[in-house]
């Protein structure tokens, strides 16, 4: 019995080793951010912006998704309206998660140091792009 579990314990250990190497990703360090931090940016004024950043998209996006505020217990939601489908309203949509994607581009996310204001950035550029 033991040489069999040397056996199958010598596999398992070969076939971790051959994912490690195999699938191993590259190397990555965080990229530079898009536009350097400006001199008088400070991890608050970020932290802020993006915090802005963040209540801008909900209140935009409960505007567009009217529904949707109804579904979340957003304050005050419109019950008599729901998602305008046109192509005008869409191409509005994607113009305004444009220029706040734009926005959140120009933070420099490397400063923050708040965990709960890191988790918004990155969800709130995953929900942009």
């Amino acid at each position: 019995m033991p040489k069999q579990l040397t056996i199958v314990v010598a596999s398992v250990a070969a076939l971790l080793l051959t994912w490690m190497v195999v699938f191993r990703g590259p190397e990555t360090a965080a990229p530079p951010p898009a536009n350097p931090v400006s001199p008088g940016e400070t991890t608050a004024t970020a932290e802020q912006r993006v915090s802005a950043l963040a209540d801008e998209y909900v209140r935009d996006y409960f505007d567009h998704f009217p529904e949707q505020a109804l579904i979340w217990g957003a304050p005050d939601p419109d019950p008599a309206r729901l998602t305008d489908n046109a192509l005008e309203s869409r191409a509005r949509w994607q113009i305004l998660q444009q220029d706040l994607l734009a926005k959140l581009t120009e933070i420099d996310l490397a400063i923050l140091s708040d965990p709960a204001v890191i988790i918004t950035a990155n969800l709130l550029r995953n929900q942009l792009q």
